[in-house]
């Protein structure tokens, strides 16, 4: 296992990706938490913060598009709120606009949530596909055609998962649009219904050379990594064991070098060689629809260090810096976990999604600044 860079290193990386908006104070990082693997490193909150802050888009003048489009194919009919959340999410982080793909069923209450997100009701289901076309396949095949021609090459990044389904169609449509998203280099995001679509096709993100990034919580995980053959220990009780991080970095060896989120008490962020864990604090609730966020928040810090121009200013940095999709998904936990504080903190055990969604702007400015 390779050594990890030290939280300094990490902040001067990212401060490579992307200038900030506005000066970023220099940080004293220490590492914190409890004992980590030998490859891994434990963050501190505030150089979470300063990987976070150095992640801005440029400075102003800038148009319309220019500091993200985002595209999130998911959405059923039992499921309209997941990528409403994984949308808006993206755009409160700052994400210019948001595409959402999803079944027709859902769109006109996707739409009625916001009239920020552009909502397309292209996918079906294998009650409604004959609409499309005569069988499964071939609606399967025009549905996401039409994505990739229409939609694919307009955006930064595509999030594959949020209310999906387990639906046959809307799975055989998600597939394929993100081997075609890996196909044109375009970073994906994997979270939910997209990670069950992951452990029946594990070799999908191959192509993507390694420009994806899966968001696992624990049960996902742990059917990932026996998709792909990773042994598992018992998982330690509130924090990252050397086992656990091994795992992660094993898993994203198998699945091609993609960036593994394992959500948990600690993140553990890992691209099978540099691996660092989130130990920002964040709310004790876990309530449904924070994976969704945390995949939205994700696909904006993922469109800011991948754009045109980031990659040749952090192949600059020091060797040992981390790669940009490491620092996004860092980037990305602490303003999420951040969110879900500030939610809990203004409702308790009553928060639900909505109220973290609503203080994402607020963590960004803490963790960021305006």
């Amino acid at each position: 296992m390779s050594a990890s860079p030290s939280a300094a290193i990490v902040a001067a990386a990212v401060r490579a990706i992307v200038p900030p908006l506005l000066p970023v104070a220099a940080t004293a990082a220490s590492a914190v938490g409890s004992s980590p693997a030998p490859s891994s490193h434990s963050i501190s909150a505030a150089a979470a913060a300063a990987a976070a802050a150095a992640l801005h888009p440029p400075p102003p003048p800038t148009r319309k598009g220019q500091c993200g489009r985002v595209l999130v194919v998911g959405g059923s009919e039992e499921y309209c709120g997941a990528p409403f959340f994984a949308g808006m999410a993206a755009l409160r982080t700052g994400a210019d606009i948001c595409h959402i793909v999803c079944d027709a069923s859902s769109s006109p209450v996707i739409k009625g949530f916001s009239p920020d997100l552009i909502v397309h009701p292209y996918l079906r289901n294998e009650s409604t596909y004959t609409d499309t076309a005569p069988t499964p396949a071939l609606a399967i095949s025009a549905i996401s055609s039409r994505i990739s021609t229409a939609l694919l090459p307009r955006v930064h990044v595509v999030v594959i998962g949020p209310g999906l389904s387990r639906d046959a169609v809307a799975l055989g449509v998600a597939e394929r649009v993100a081997a075609a998203a890996c196909g044109m280099g375009l970073p994906v995001v994997l979270d939910a219904d997209g990670l069950h679509m992951l452990t029946r096709s594990p070799g999908l993100l191959r192509a993507s050379g390694g420009r994806a990034v899966v968001t696992p919580n624990r049960g996902e995980f742990e059917r990932l990594c026996e998709a792909v053959g990773v042994p598992l220990s018992p998982p330690a009780s509130g924090s990252a064991s050397a086992a656990s991080t091994a795992a992660a970095e094993e898993l994203s060896r198998r699945l091609g070098g993609v960036v593994v989120v394992e959500k948990g008490a600690v993140d553990v962020v890992t691209d099978g060689s540099v691996t660092l864990l989130s130990t920002a604090s964040s709310s004790p609730r876990r309530c449904g629809g924070l994976g969704d966020i945390l995949a939205g928040v994700l696909a904006t810090f993922v469109a800011w260090s991948t754009r045109p121009g980031a990659s040749s200013s952090s192949s600059s940095s020091s060797s040992s810096s981390p790669p940009p999709l490491v620092a996004s998904a860092m980037a990305a936990s602490a303003v999420a976990r951040r969110a879900a504080l500030r939610g809990f903190a203004a409702r308790g055990r009553s928060m639900v999604a909505r109220d973290v969604l609503e203080e994402v702007g607020g963590a960004f400015v803490e963790v960021c600044g305006k």
